[in-house]
């Protein structure tokens, strides 16, 4: 390589050495404009799923709400609640359709394989829907049945927006995805504590199960609380942190500390429907 340099020409030397970082800069300027293409092909993918995930997000919270209702329709033997869940039913449907109409509308499988195969197994779960109301309506399931359903299919839910992290390796939008999550789930098990203690609201009693149910859901709520804390920019964090002293958050967590004693006195001072009131309150904050 030596000798050839040597018996290069000053004419071809010049040219060799204006050539090189021309060559460098083109190989440069390609390599940037492929890799801002991936990113631009990556981000519009990770735009199409949150718009899906925004939808199921909306399906999930009215799923939740309808939970809450269904667990005080179901332990007052169908005296409470039998005016209200056929309204959160009709919403709940609405969110369905809007989901599966968007679903319709769009290729999931050119985004995502792994998120599609996820949403496909949440909407396979969906279709027991139906089935599951009947039961409730003619009261022959017991309360923890027919909450259970509602939290799976809302878990599987959520396992499917779970899936977005990996269709993009951008860290910051992983770490915003990731945040994201973190509060979904924190609001899940608010929805499962609303459903929980209902009946015992309602019957003024709460059994062992019921109980550490109840605190296993507190403690997973404040675990994922941190989470979210840990991942989310610093306005959401702000945000987060005027939470505690709003007057929806401070009147749930006095009905909290009624529940907490297990006592049918401290029971009596809220029936099932103004617990579910106050927690939808709380959580649609």
């Amino acid at each position: 390589m030596l000798k050839l340099l040597k018996n290069m020409s000053i004419g071809w030397k010049q040219a060799l050495l204006v050539g090189l970082p021309i060559l460098a800069l083109l190989i440069l300027g390609f390599t940037t404009v492929n890799q801002k293409r991936a990113t631009l092909a990556e981000m519009a993918k990770v735009e199409q799923m949150s718009a899906v995930a925004q939808k199921i997000s909306l399906l999930v919270h009215a799923l939740q709400k309808e939970r809450g209702s269904t667990g005080v329709f179901v332990s007052s033997g169908g005296a409470k609640h039998a005016d209200r869940l056929p309204e959160l039913r009709a919403d709940t449907d609405g969110f369905r359709d809007d989901l599966k109409s968007h679903l319709e509308s769009i290729d999931l499988g050119a985004i995502s394989a792994e998120f599609e195969s996820a949403l496909n197994d949440s909407l396979d779960m969906l279709t027991q829907l139906d089935p599951h109301r009947k039961q409730v309506d003619n009261l022959t399931i017991s309360v923890p049945d027919s909450i259970s359903y509602f939290t799976r299919q809302d878990e599987s839910f959520l396992r499917g927006i779970a899936t977005m992290t990996h269709a993009t390796t951008d860290g910051e939008v992983t770490t915003m995805i990731a945040a994201y999550l973190s509060f979904l789930e924190s609001k899940e098990r608010a929805g499962q504590e609303r459903a929980v203690v209902g009946p015992a609201f309602t019957t003024n009693e709460m059994n062992e199960a019921q109980f550490r149910k109840f605190l296993g859901l507190i403690n997973k709520q404040d675990a994922f609380d941190v989470m979210f804390l840990a991942l989310a920019d610093e306005a959401a964090i702000a945000k987060f942190n005027t939470l505690p002293s709003e007057p929806t958050v401070i009147k749930a967590n006095e009905y909290r500390a009624w529940a907490l004693t297990r006592e049918p006195e401290e029971l009596k001072k809220a029936e099932g429907g103004e617990w579910f009131d106050v927690m939808t309150a709380k959580i649609t904050r």
